[in-house]
């Protein structure tokens, strides 16, 4: 189980742009909730093997990409999946994350 979240200024931002009526604050924090129990349920992203992605939402527009670190879950992206794949892709590169 994980017992402590971390965000970097990244996902920091990203949260902070993120629409509302697409990942509302409780989505997001539901979320959390469910990897803080179950960190591996995300899926993994590319040729990454630390880098997991979980799904936002009804419409599952958005989407938390993290990494667990032992007993630490370290918060990297939240991002509008309705984006250009190569401009995601690019976007996160520019945070570390191989896709």
């Amino acid at each position: 189980m994980i017992s402590d979240i971390v965000w970097t200024s990244g996902a920091s931002e990203d949260y902070l742009k993120a629409d509302p009526a697409l990942a509302s604050p409780e989505m997001i924090g539901a979320t959390l909730e469910l990897l803080r129990l179950f960190p591996e349920m995300g899926s993994g992203v590319g040729a990454s093997v630390r880098i997991r992605r979980a799904l936002i939402g009804r419409q599952r527009a958005f989407g938390r990409y993290y990494s667990v670190l032992g007993a630490r879950l370290a918060v990297v992206a939240l991002l509008d999946l309705r984006q250009d794949p190569v401009a995601l892709e690019r976007l996160l590169k520019t945070r570390g994350i191989k896709t």
